[in-house]
């Protein structure tokens, strides 16, 4: 039998490729001799069209000036932790409790902002930089340690990437989005259709090849793919997306 696998979970790229290489392993195995080549074709169809997407999209002219913002954002509040994380440790204890101050706010935010998708950094810098700016506390700490100017420089990088994003959604609609949301649930049945099928002949022949061998090559790809998503549990790491692909940071 074919492992359990939860598609939704893979990022656009990891969805594509996996279903590319299931399409190799029942073509090289005979999808006539399996019984499966009605089936098959739909699964071509839905991820050459889902693919078709995914570089649509990864071929916008603002990709890569987004990227190069993105790092800039993550640069500045990179920069601002491993600042407040020096002077944790500094000698004089005023000192060390403005940082401890500005720290322990951001901390509230997790272990790695930089890491967010781009929506959720996004509204995260612009409330650190707000709370930085406006509440006593926080502007007293900001002022004593010296950090207004890469305050300043987390404001301005937030607000040019935002900028450029809105840019880009503009060019490019909702519509790539949507279609590449329905597509995938399209490939979705597709692939559960032909596992499915599989399944099934598999059960009727008592595992014979060339449903046994297709099904542990099956099996062995689905592992891959099964300990990358678990991999990714990992704290800190970037949650799985459905959303449009964009850049990895």
């Amino acid at each position: 039998m074919i492992d359990k696998l939860k598609l939704k979970s893979l990022r656009n790229a990891e969805f594509i490729q996996f279903n590319n290489n299931v399409i190799s392993i029942v073509t090289d195995n005979g999808p006539d001799a399996l019984l499966v080549t009605p089936l098959l074709d739909p699964l071509k169809i839905t991820t050459a069209e889902a693919e078709a997407l995914f570089n649509k999209e990864r071929a916008s002219s603002f990709t890569e000036e987004l990227t190069l913002l993105d790092d800039r954002r993550d640069n500045a509040i990179n920069g601002i932790s491993g600042f407040l994380d020096a002077h944790l440790i500094h000698f004089n204890a005023a000192t060390k409790g403005y940082a401890r101050v500005l720290k322990m706010n951001l901390d509230a935010y997790g272990t790695g902002i930089a890491r967010e998708n781009y929506q959720i950094e996004s509204t995260i810098l612009k409330k650190i930089v707000t709370d930085w700016t406006t509440k006593p506390e926080f502007v007293t700490a900001v002022d004593a340690l010296g950090l207004t100017n890469w305050i300043t420089e987390l404001d301005a990088s937030n607000k040019a990437f935002d900028a450029k994003f809105l840019e880009r959604n503009k060019q490019q609609g909702a519509a790539p989005t949507d279609k590449l949301k329905e597509k995938r649930v399209e490939v979705v049945a597709a692939y559960d259709k032909l596992s499915a099928r599989i399944n099934s002949y598999y059960d009727i022949n008592g595992g014979a090849d060339p449903f046994g061998k297709t099904t542990r090559e099956l099996n062995v790809l689905v592992d891959k793919y099964n300990r990358l998503l678990g991999g990714r549990s990992k704290p800190g790491d970037k949650p799985p997306t459905d959303t449009p692909p964009e850049p990895t940071k």
